[in-house]
């Protein structure tokens, strides 16, 4: 019979999970994302240059709505269509036009950019003509004015906001537009924080990923795994630190 590990190395993730320091942290985040949620999508604003959608878990056809992850459905197809949404706003905005009349000369003269930065295999399947295809048969949006990294080694979200700080328009020339999914914006927002980027509050807009509904999602599971992660993440320098006891004692 193999030795036993000691229960420090086998359930201490679960353990600290439930430190004082922990358990603040858990409040002020479910907190956060009960005020992104009571104040619904961002508005609309022409300074919106670049609007960017952080990938999912999928591979292959991330088009196809049945290519789902462990969420139990197509993070990357939800988040880009978001994006390619909010890239037609901004350019009806422009246009002093209503959504429904904007056409794709419309985008190609006077949208933004919507640009994605996903793993290896997702930007080789985006840039072939079948997924062009698509994108202007399906989803109604120009091929020219999508942009996809040429960084072959994006592994995780922390590459992504360093590849997203070479996008980032000039001061004071537009702001960039970050889609991801509900529950992923609080660890996007502290990415804002960090000295290895230029992203800020003030140039970078976070925006919810919008479903069928034209409502966003909360996964519960999905929710729960960010949580236990944010913590750890400062502990380990990951993410800049924070007093979450100071927020928890302002929000009483």
């Amino acid at each position: 019979m193999s030795e036993q590990k000691p229960f420090k190395e086998l359930y201490g993730a679960k353990a600290e999970y439930h430190k004082s320091e922990w358990e603040k942290a858990r409040k002020a985040i479910v907190k956060e994302l009960r005020e992104i949620s009571d104040n619904g999508f961002p508005e609309t604003q022409t300074d919106w240059e670049i609007i960017a959608a952080l990938s999912g878990p999928e591979e292959g056809n991330i088009f196809d709505k049945e290519n789902v992850g462990n969420s139990g459905y197509n993070e990357t197809e939800a988040r880009l269509a978001t994006a390619i949404d909010v890239a037609k706003e901004v350019t009806a905005k422009r246009l002093t036009k209503e959504v429904s009349e904007v056409t794709l000369e419309d985008i190609r003269s006077s949208g933004p950019i919507v640009y994605f930065n996903g793993l290896a295999a997702q930007n080789e399947f985006l840039a072939t003509e079948d997924a062009m295809s698509i994108l202007e048969e399906r989803y109604g949006f120009p091929r020219e004015k999508l942009k996809i990294t040429t960084n072959p080694n994006i592994k995780h979200t922390g590459h992504q906001f360093l590849d997203f700080n070479e996008q980032l328009p000039p001061e004071g020339q537009g702001k960039m537009v970050l889609v991801s999914d509900l529950y992923h914006l609080p660890r996007m927002r502290r990415y804002l924080g960090l000295d290895t980027n230029n992203l800020t509050p003030e140039n970078t807009v976070l925006y919810p990923a919008k479903f069928e509904n034209g409502k966003m999602r909360l996964n519960v599971r999905l929710t729960l795994d960010e949580i236990r992660k944010i913590y750890p993440y400062i502990e380990k320098g990951i993410l800049p630190s924070e007093n979450f006891s100071q927020e928890n004692n302002e929000n009483t």
